[in-house]
């Protein structure tokens, strides 16, 4: 049975669980991103567009999401595509119509709503009216957006921002500001006033980096804290050419890299894989360019775990073997050790030096180039 029917017979027995099932079998998975026409991070999209042999963009050059695999590849519907459809059925009914039929029909409709409504039309209904009129937003936020003493309390005497603000009532930052300008609350500028420390601190890459993506703080968070808005922080993580990523709890380094090769290489990852060379496991695969990365941190690959230097090279080195048996290249990663983004180009590019020996040196022996553990 050939690796597609094998799919096939997948996506017919596992209706839930398909997905997930193709995904950890290497092969399946490999056979997806070197058949599929676009190069999309969701699996489901690669799997679709292998499938069934078609990409992911519309006729009008739009590019089309999947919210359920069944049901393909769809438009949102202010795609000019999805209107011009809908426009077209209409066009097509009408054309049936004669002259006589239309008159009919629309005095038949006004008809309708002067009997229940007393009006030809929705938009002149007292009670359309004052629903349009109506704010989109919960009872007890409204209130509180409309009370001047609080808005002025939170932004001005507390010094809150707008975002942090619009983040505990579940409203747009430009709701905030729009009740704010309402109540005649002055909006401040804080790209013309911040603080010279906090402009040092701003400037400071490495407070930036450790906060932000070390300690997964968020954007609002750092801001509250240096009583600046979200896009000021937001336009210096931008400036040190950190990259804006999503805030997750745990394993924030692995992810980080996970996301930024997704990113820059526009490639399908596998992660924390035991399919390649069971049963260990790899945290990073890239079907594409048969790489496997491996992030290791310091403190959990240190020697002591794996009974002194013999151990831990052995441990490591097993896995760059095991890899190469498959065709694979590995890569390790070390934490703090290394420019990560040149290496993994490095190896994209077919040169890879692991060095585990030198490795070992500079960060855990007696010359030790870094810091203690």
């Amino acid at each position: 049975m050939s690796t597609r029917d094998e799919i096939l017979r997948l996506i017919g027995e596992k209706p839930k669980h398909f997905s997930a099932i193709i995904q950890r079998n290497t092969e399946m998975a490999e056979w997806v991103v070197t058949h599929s026409l676009i190069q999309d991070v969701e699996f489901k999209q690669l799997l679709y567009s292998a499938m069934n042999g078609v990409t992911n963009i519309c006729e009008f050059g739009t590019t089309m999401h999947m919210k359920y695999y069944y049901n393909g590849f769809i438009c949102d519907e202010d795609c000019k595509c999805v209107k011009q459809r809908i426009a077209d059925g209409v066009s097509r009914t009408k054309q049936n119509y004669t002259a006589e039929r239309n008159d009919e029909i629309n005095k038949k409709r006004e008809a309708t709503m002067l009997a229940k409504y007393g009006c030809t039309h929705n938009l002149l209904r007292t009670e359309v009216i004052d629903k349009l009129k109506r704010p989109k937003i919960n009872k007890v936020n409204y209130k509180l957006l409309t009370d001047r003493g609080w808005l002025y309390e939170e932004y001005v005497n507390k010094n809150r921002s707008v975002a942090n603000i619009a983040d505990e009532l579940k409203v747009d930052r430009s709701t905030v500001i729009h009740y704010c300008n309402k109540e005649n609350i002055n909006i401040r500028k804080y790209h013309h006033v911040i603080a010279h420390n906090i402009q040092n601190i701003l400037e400071d890459r490495g407070w930036l980096y450790e906060e932000y993506v070390n300690k997964s703080r968020s954007i609002v968070d750092i801001a509250d804290e240096l009583k600046v808005d979200d896009t000021t922080v937001n336009s210096y993580l931008r400036k040190q050419h950190i990259d804006i990523i999503n805030n997750i709890g745990t394993s924030q380094c692995e992810i980080y890299l996970q996301k930024y090769i997704k990113q820059k290489y526009n490639a399908f990852v596998i992660t924390n894989t035991r399919k390649l060379i069971k049963p260990k496991e790899i945290d990073i695969y890239l079907p594409k360019y048969k790489l496997a990365i491996e992030y290791n941190g310091i403190y959990w690959h240190r020697p002591d775990i794996h009974n002194g230097f013999e151990g831990w090279l052995e441990y490591h080195d097993d896995k760059i073997i095991g890899c190469k048996e498959k065709g694979i290249e590995l890569l390790h990663l070390w934490e703090g050790y290394g420019e990560h983004k040149e290496l993994i180009q490095q190896a994209i590019n077919g040169n890879i030096n692991n060095d585990l020996e030198q490795v070992y040196e500079d960060i855990y022996g007696d010359n030790c180039k870094m810091k203690k553990i």
